[in-house]
């Protein structure tokens, strides 16, 4: 089961009986007293080290585990796809209690899923889901427990619909190496509202890795000099395209997502116009799928099928809100707070539901929102 940012879930978002499936578990209240005192062992990849959002992606599992007591083990995949498979059955090998699948690059979900169903391990998925064969296949293991994301299409049609709202005409978009299933997706929902709404993407340019990304931008915008503004899907490529703008002197707008405290300062100040983030929380969230089911107190929908929830709502850095989310990411605040945390955990909320999930992810941005606001007081 799939829930929607705008659809939401189906019936597991009205009907109560849509929650942590104790009928699913024989567990007796003895059991489940000594299952809320252990510690697992989990695992989990970063796609690589040094882009601010992959970095942001740790630090917050690192936290909820530390928050919920648990081990992790994180392999860095080097910006690699044949280490995302290979480093993935080398942590499988020290029979981890679960495991939380972060895939980047689309071909490696078929070996993935395929291995840590071999292994008998406990697993869910963080920020990007399979496409919809293998989407079914897991919605009908048993070892599945779901996972969670910000529909990273919801994202980029965000971002146009802020571009329109601004009057641009007319796009280019700097975005990662095709296969990037988050850009690729970022990508689709802008240039798919974009285009509905009058406007027209003119190009697209892909870096192999960041360290492209100025370099490529600058050639965009050369073979593109009369666009009204430049889409980043990725932190970097919106630094990308911000030192380009700065260097030639151009009055291009500046759009993106997955936020980088470093370029807040740019929207402040009104060199770029809005960036969209907190994606970086939804691993976090999806531990407590994996501890949940580990307890004996599953996440299932009311189809008896694992969730995969795709509705967490990212918040939106603009200009009027810039000097609130700058005061907030400088203090370390987390935009989710210990509170929701445990009340996604069985062990610390007996009543947890999808609903509890869906309250969470849905009221993300106005939680967030209201903490930055905090943050300037």
């Amino acid at each position: 089961m799939v829930c929607g940012l705008v659809a939401g879930c189906g019936s597991s978002k009205s009907d109560t009986s849509a929650s942590s499936d104790a009928s699913a578990s024989s567990s007796s209240s003895s059991t489940t007293t000594s299952a809320a005192k252990k510690s697992y062992n989990l695992n989990t990849m970063t796609w690589g080290s040094g882009a601010y959002p992959l970095e942001e992606i740790v630090r917050f599992d690192q936290y909820a585990c530390k928050l919920y007591g648990m081990n992790m083990d994180i392999a860095n995949n080097e910006f690699t796809a044949d280490k995302v498979v290979s480093q993935l059955e080398n942590q499988l090998a020290a029979k981890p209690d679960g495991t939380l699948l972060m895939v980047i690059a689309s071909t490696t979900f078929e070996p993935c899923v395929s291995d840590v169903e071999a292994a008998n391990i406990p697993y869910a998925f963080d920020s990007n889901f399979p496409d919809s064969d293998l989407l079914d296949q897991c919605e009908n293991s048993k070892l599945c427990q779901g996972g969670v994301s910000a529909d990273p299409v919801a994202m980029g049609k965000q971002m146009a619909e802020y571009a329109l709202q601004d009057g641009n005409k007319t796009a280019i978009i700097t975005a990662a190496a095709i296969g990037d299933y988050s850009h690729d997706n970022r990508i689709k929902g802008f240039t798919e509202t974009f285009e509905a709404g009058g406007g027209k993407v003119l190009q697209v340019a892909h870096s192999s890795d960041p360290s492209e990304g100025v370099a490529k931008t600058n050639d965009l915008i050369t073979a593109q000099p009369d666009a009204d503004c430049v889409y980043a899907p990725g932190g970097d490529y919106f630094a990308a395209a911000l030192s380009v703008k700065e260097s030639r002197n151009l009055t291009m707008k500046i759009y993106g997502t997955d936020i980088d405290p470093s370029n807040i300062s740019a929207i402040e100040s009104g060199e770029a116009n809005a960036m969209n983030g907190g994606q970086t929380i939804v691993g976090s969230i999806a531990i407590s799928l994996i501890i949940n089911a580990l307890d004996g107190h599953p996440i299932k929908g009311s189809d008896g099928k694992p969730v995969f929830f795709n509705n967490l709502k990212p918040y939106v850095i603009t200009k009027d809100n810039a000097k609130a989310y700058k005061a907030a990411y400088d203090s370390g605040v987390s935009f989710l707070g210990d509170e929701n945390y445990n009340k996604l955990l069985y062990r610390n909320n007996p009543d947890v539901t999808v609903d509890t999930y869906n309250e969470v992810l849905e009221n993300f941005q106005k939680n967030a929102d209201a903490i930055a606001q905090a943050a300037v007081k």
